[in-house]
């Protein structure tokens, strides 16, 4: 029986979690975690830390943006723009947060009053990820009308349209300033930023991708297959299986971990080049969401329980996790 503690609609747990290793043999590890958020009005779509650490931002399957102050552990701001949820990116800055509604629209919210500053509008179907370039100045998106698209976010006009094959699932900022990556189910694309031209092209369906924040690692999702890669020489490093269908993947800010939810209500962490499990992180339900800390100490996740007469439940977990251990100098 875990000790529980319960203040108004929040939850306050601590418990020990058993995290199955699998790096050299099977041994044992302990993660503190603590909840958010459990119950009705609970099932969040997306989640991301600000860039200082001091704030996680929350978009609830009912449309409410929650930030979370982590220092004074409780919500600091709330506010429902819409009657929906949907994808989420804080800016690098944390002033300003991207958020879209389920009806192919980009929303500019500041974090602090929850003003709303410009709707961007372009796409004609779900947009499914949404990205702030490193200096903040241009947002990416991407949707299920088969393209990804560029904003300028002084003038929230759309500069520049690419288009894709299939439905699009990923779009990432590439560190060098310069590139976009994209994934859909015929691969992961890398664009010129200036011209819009297609660079190259990897032969690995990717409804979910993320990349290293050196540039030198991606990694993929599609239903249950997982797969690391090395960008610069083009070949796979890695390849796994993650039972039930991955909603979501991570790197850890170090690029050293890569964290995966699935359908299969479970959390796992692997090893990255080596795809080696790590750990595994047990959820009651399907797990759609998750990110890890600025400083990589913390994995927060969402949860979403699909078989309830209330589709709004759900949880939000805080995961405090042991550093990674060096790895061996190969002999």
């Amino acid at each position: 029986m875990y000790p529980l503690r319960c203040v108004g609609c929040w939850l306050l747990v601590t418990l020990a979690a058993v995290c199955t290793l699998g790096v050299q043999g099977s041994t044992a590890q302990e993660a503190s975690v603590r909840v958010l958020f459990s119950g009705p009005a609970s099932a969040t779509d997306d989640l991301a830390f600000t860039a200082d650490g001091k704030t996680l931002v929350l978009v609830s399957r009912s449309g409410t943006l929650k930030l979370w102050d982590m220092a004074l552990h409780k919500e600091r701001v709330a506010f429902n723009p819409a009657r929906s949820g949907g994808a989420l990116a804080v800016a690098p800055d944390g002033v300003t947060l991207a958020w879209t509604d389920g009806k192919g629209h980009v929303n500019l919210w500041e974090a602090v009053t929850g003003k709303h500053r410009a709707t961007l509008k372009g796409h004609t179907d779900r947009v499914r990820s949404v990205a702030f370039s490193g200096d903040g100045k241009m947002l990416a998106s991407c949707a299920n009308d088969s393209t990804a698209r560029l904003w300028d976010l002084a003038t929230a006009n759309e500069v520049r349209l690419l288009k894709h094959e299939r439905e699009v699932g990923s779009v990432v900022f590439m560190p060098d300033g310069k590139t976009l990556a994209t994934g859909d189910e015929t691969g992961v694309h890398f664009w010129d930023l200036t011209t819009g031209k297609l660079l190259r092209t990897f032969d690995v369906p990717a409804r979910r991708l993320v990349v290293t924040k050196d540039g030198k690692t991606f990694a993929t999702a599609c239903e249950s297959d997982l797969s690391i890669w090395d960008v610069e020489s083009g070949k796979v490093q890695a390849r796994m299986t993650h039972k039930g269908r991955t909603y979501t993947i991570a790197f850890s800010p170090d690029g050293r971990t890569l964290a995966t939810g699935s359908w299969h209500s479970a959390v796992k962490l692997w090893d990255v080049p080596s795809g080696e499990e790590r750990a595994t992180l047990a959820h009651e339900w399907p797990v759609h969401a998750l990110t890890f800390s600025p400083d990589g100490k913390l994995l927060a996740t969402a949860t979403r329980n699909r078989w309830a007469e209330n589709p709004d439940e759900g949880d939000v977990k805080l995961w405090e996790l042991a550093p990674t251990k060096e790895r061996p100098a190969k002999k």
